[in-house]
């Protein structure tokens, strides 16, 4: 494992999202509204400054040069905007909402998802209009695409949703052998059909296509797990707070 290192981050603020392009373009946001860009595959970064501190949650990227962002506090403050990664200060598009958005996704082409709390919301043109879809009953806090119609979700209260017709319909994914008081924080899944959940104190389950029950791992850190990555059919990269990374192999 290789530490990519931000250094104008000098003060180890945060950070609460990322995204990258093929290209070698790297983006990240975090703590008090910082938006980093590296265009040579994380060896430089420079700071994008804003115009004013905002609760950056996370990011993807529209085109080579500019960002999605998303973002919010309290549960009922939440945004979406457009910045610019090489205007500085750029804001554009600022869209208020009155709930709390965690998490964006790019599926597919012009597609894009946005989870928060109670919603899932998504774009058929790149940001510039959303649709609530009809997920629910949940503080959404992770999405995983395949493409612009299928994705998975998962909410901090442990539900679980899986859609096939880009958000018209969610079905809940069963969850037995999961313990009923988990707080999951993020999800992701491959196109064979397997998923992961990660959440709060460690918490890491596994459910193989066609199987009847998740498998849920002992605990290797008391730290919570925040993202994830399904990297082989026996590997999946995880990373939690205070910075740790790991990368954990497919219980038997």
């Amino acid at each position: 494992m290789t530490e990519v290192s931000l250094d104008v981050n000098d003060q180890h603020k945060g950070l609460y999202g990322g995204d990258c392009l093929p290209v070698g373009h790297i983006a990240a946001v975090g703590y008090e509204g910082q938006l980093y860009v590296s265009d040579d595959s994380g060896k430089s970064w420079r700071i994008q400054s804003q115009i004013e501190s905002k609760p950056y949650q996370d990011i993807a990227w529209l085109t080579p040069d500019s960002v999605l962002i998303v973002g919010g506090i309290s549960f009922n403050q939440g945004f979406s905007l457009k910045s610019s990664t090489w205007q500085q200060p750029d804001i554009q598009d600022f869209d208020l909402r009155n709930f709390e958005i965690v998490d964006v996704d790019h599926a597919e082409k012009d597609v894009y998802y946005l989870a928060g709390y109670g919603v899932i919301l998504k774009s058929t043109n790149r940001g510039q209009h959303w649709d609530f879809t009809a997920a629910k009953n949940d503080y959404f806090k992770g999405m995983a695409w395949i493409n612009a119609k299928e994705g998975v979700a998962v909410g901090y209260a442990g539900l679980i949703l899986q859609t096939k017709d880009g958000g018209d319909h969610w079905e809940k994914i069963d969850d037995s052998g999961l313990p009923r008081n988990r707080k999951c924080l993020n999800v992701d899944m491959n196109m064979q059909g397997d998923y992961v959940i990660v959440g709060e104190h460690g918490f890491m389950a596994f459910k193989r296509a066609g199987a009847s029950e998740w498998r849920t791992v002992r605990p290797f850190t008391d730290k919570d797990l925040r993202a994830l990555k399904i990297v082989s059919k026996q590997e999946v990269l995880v990373c939690g707070s205070g910075g740790g990374v790991y990368l954990v192999k497919w219980p038997d």
